[in-house]
């Protein structure tokens, strides 16, 4: 089973948002920080679950279970 790492509440935000699929900048504007801001919570957020990729860091949050997001409803 993965570990699943210890995130502050702003990178479970950013998470959040990475699992919606927006980019740095949108999540830089829709938490109302810097884009540079946003470039390094998400990537904190790679380096804590060992990860190369956006996509990577959002499939193992899915599977530690600290990510419950199904995607957009219909």
């Amino acid at each position: 089973m993965d570990r699943q790492p210890r995130l502050t509440r702003r990178q479970t935000e950013v998470l959040s948002l990475l699992a919606e699929g927006l980019t740095d900048r949108q999540i830089a504007d829709r938490l109302g920080m810097s884009v540079g801001t946003a470039r390094t919570h998400v990537e904190r957020i790679r380096t804590l679950f060992g990860v190369r990729t956006r996509g990577e860091a959002v499939a193992k949050a899915k599977r530690t279970g600290l990510l419950n997001w199904e995607g957009p409803q219909r």
